[in-house]
């Protein structure tokens, strides 16, 4: 639910007094535009309720929080009906935020429609044989850095070629979606001078690779192999 400073209300805005949060500033709840976002477009904590009731709806915070009320219906002003449908704007493209293709699974193809062999990709990429025929079948994802040495060879952005890996797994993009992943990968794009998105693509998979070299597949952790990831590339 998208909080403002106390500026724009309407009938259906619950409006916090300044004590009843931390931080100390009269705020104004848009009761009605509640949505799920993505932990990717969460940047950090800026307040918090001093005084949380068990189950939050806009009954149980009024109830719990002395000074709270509601905007008026009088004088319902333009801006604030205006305002309402910004918010109402931004949240639906905050809640559709992917950084996370798709992935077509299209390798295979690609690879054999420019005449690639497993053993000429496992050249190409200094991988083992192994390695070489499960990137080239498409079981196997293509890395950043993989991607961008064979951009030039096959005339197509490094970009083009992620998107043709086979779908990243759901737990890895969750594990990069955590909050306390975002220091490591500013980290890792500040590394390779690219932005936060890239360096989340790097990662997944780079993840999703080593994933692959693991004995162990049934039971994976995608946080441990996280964990180990940035230790290998961040030195942490």
């Amino acid at each position: 639910m998208p909080a403002s400073f106390e500026r724009y209300a309407d009938p259906d805005t619950l409006l916090l007094p300044a004590q009843a949060t931390t931080l100390e500033q009269p705020l104004a709840l848009w009761w009605g535009l509640e949505a799920t976002l993505p932990w990717c477009v969460l940047d950090g904590q800026v307040s918090e309720l001093t005084n949380r009731p068990p189950a939050l709806t806009a009954r149980t915070l009024a109830d719990a929080v002395p000074g709270t009320r509601w905007g008026s219906s009088t004088g319902l002003s333009a801006p604030a009906i205006e305002y309402r449908g910004v918010l109402a704007d931004q949240l639906a493209l905050f809640a559709s935020a992917q950084w996370a293709p798709q992935g077509s699974g299209g390798l295979n193809q690609l690879f054999r429609d420019h005449g690639i062999t497993a053993p000429q990709l496992g050249a190409e990429l200094k991988l083992p044989p192994p390695q070489a025929l499960a990137v080239w079948r498409g079981q196997l994802a293509l890395t950043a850095d993989q991607a961008a040495t064979l951009a030039d060879r096959l005339e197509q952005p490094a970009s083009q070629l992620l998107a043709a890996n086979p779908a990243l797994p759901s737990a890895v993009v969750h594990e990069l979606n955590r909050p306390l992943r975002r220091k490591q990968v500013k980290a890792l794009a500040a590394q390779h001078d690219e932005t936060e998105r890239d360096a989340r693509l790097r990662a997944a998979y780079g993840i999703y690779t080593l994933a692959a070299r693991d004995d162990d597949r049934t039971q994976p952790s995608w946080m441990a192999r996280t964990d180990r990831y940035f230790e290998l590339r961040l030195g942490e």
